[in-house]
């Protein structure tokens, strides 16, 4: 049996080849190349990830779209017609309403500020009369119609299932903040003992926009609605907590899910760094999930809003659901996820609400990015070894197996384990091993043709000088072509 002898420099190419896509994977600092990439395989699997069996929906989206804009008028409308709609899936049987519209600010009304005005200069003139007492009550009676901000509240009371959104800006902070008992961000925070959760894995905030005070204080629940703070990581991984200033906000789509399913935040995270809302533990190491999507835009059903305020009365529709309203119109504001790159913002949420309760998760150990790195590392010292004696033929198809059989481990992880194996790099890496080997045999064999063509010319130069009686330049023409059997 012939020996295989390994060639030093198949080792060096193969180790510098490792090394090339190793570090970036370890290290993570080239990021916006290769992770774009990778998006595109982390896409595919997730579309074969989707869940054939769509089972019981108890997630429904009234949309803001621009068919209601035409009908309504132009966005921002006024908030007694928000006001009006949330009546409505009370009555339809709503369990859970998420507001997904931030009202940080009072609705700016002339016609109220005017009204409030001439209410305060009559009352400026002295003791009313009995003319200027039915125009005083008139004027009341107009402002509450006009105050939508308070019907709004008073809307968002009387149905005592309203979660409301918060944003929060990232950045370090130098203090915690203190809060009185009665504060309605207290209410709807956690304290890091009570729930056995880390500081140092939650992303801190240092600035927080809340709707209005007294919007805020009569919703049921407030929850953020934060993106991660790296880019790449936008659309794939969902933050469940944000650290205000010492204070755990927990995101909206988490406050939803727990509360559908009638558990408090002390009893789902009771585990640590995991949580248990269904059957499946979902691991949170570092306070985040990576989101698994039920499908592309349009997984979960859609109601126009300005079809739900006509009808007001819909059976069935809403009934014991959680339902997200939402701006979807043109430009609103839309994620770029792997399964869509433009899926509207409150689809995303609802997608997370879905996994939360149905226990679909994905993990991402730490410790996979150096099972990666070793498993780059062996095929690439392979490949290496390898491909340098087979043919043009025999290594392309060689190569293209190995593509296929990472890809498959990586598809069978990712559907099967929920583990998300990242192939790209070893994908790459292989790649550029067997471009690496092509042009190195396509150099050495121009070398050796050129080195066939030197020795036909010393060869028939020195058979010349030989004829001619040349013979020491003859002998100097024979003695550099090489010896053959």
């Amino acid at each position: 049996m012939k020996k295989i002898s390994i060639k030093r420099e198949d080792i060096l190419i193969g180790t510098l080849v490792a090394l090339f896509f190793i570090l970036p994977l370890l290290f993570q600092f080239s990021l916006g190349i290769f992770e774009s990439l990778e998006r595109v395989i982390y896409g595919v699997e997730m579309r074969l990830d989707a869940p054939r069996n769509a089972g019981r929906n108890r997630i429904a989206i009234v949309n803001i779209d621009n068919k209601s804009i035409q009908q309504l008028g132009p966005w921002p409308w006024p908030r007694r017609v928000i006001a009006d709609m949330i009546t409505i899936l009370k009555n339809n049987g709503a369990k859970l309403i998420g507001l997904d519209l931030l009202f940080s600010n009072k609705e700016q009304n002339q016609g109220l500020t005017e009204v409030r005005d001439l209410h305060e200069a009559i009352l400026r003139r002295g003791e009313p009369n009995k003319k200027d007492a039915w125009i005083l009550n008139r004027l009341e009676e107009i402002e509450k119609s006009l105050d939508n901000d308070k019907i709004l509240s008073h809307s968002v009371k009387e149905s005592g299932n309203i979660i409301l959104p918060v944003v929060g800006s990232y950045g370090g902070y130098d203090t915690e903040l203190l809060l009185t008992q009665d504060s309605f961000l207290l209410r709807n925070s956690l304290r890091s003992p009570s729930v056995g959760l880390e500081f140092k894995h939650i992303a801190p905030v240092n600035q927080l926009t809340t709707p209005f005070e007294e919007l805020s204080e009569n919703s049921y629940a407030l929850g953020h609605i934060n993106d991660p703070p790296l880019e790449f990581l936008k659309g794939q991984v969902h933050l469940l907590f944000i650290n205000y200033r010492g204070h755990i906000i927990p995101s909206m789509a988490f406050r939803m899910a727990a509360d559908y399913l009638d558990k408090t935040p002390e009893q789902v995270l009771s585990r640590g760094k995991r949580i248990q809302l269904s059957a499946p533990i979902i691991p949170t190491p570092k306070g985040e999930i990576f989101i698994k999507f039920k499908g592309a835009r349009r997984s979960f059903p859609y109601y126009s809003f300005v079809d739900i305020l006509k009808v007001k009365k819909v059976p069935a529709v809403f009934s014991n659901k959680i339902v997200l309203i939402g701006y979807t119109a043109e430009g609103a504001p839309t994620i770029n996820t792997p399964v869509d790159p433009k899926m509207p913002r409150v689809e995303l949420t609802a997608n997370i609400v879905d996994d939360l309760m149905t226990g679909r998760y994905l993990r991402r150990p730490d410790f996979m990015k150096y099972v990666e790195g070793f498993i780059l590392l062996l095929l690439c010292l392979f490949a290496a070894i390898v491909q340098p004696r087979l043919s043009f033929v025999n290594r392309t198809g060689a190569t293209l197996g190995l593509l296929f059989l990472v890809l498959l481990i990586g598809i069978v992880s990712f559907t099967v384990l929920n583990v998300w194996l990242k192939t790209l790099y070893i994908g790459l890496s292989l790649v550029t091993i067997y471009v690496v080997t092509s042009v190195r045999e396509i150099f050495l064999r121009q070398k050796q043709l050129g080195l066939r063509e030197s020795i036909e010319t010393n060869r028939m130069l020195g058979l010349s000088f030989q004829s001619q009686g040349l013979l020491d330049l003859a002998f100097e023409k024979f003695r550099k072509i090489p010896l053959d059997e």
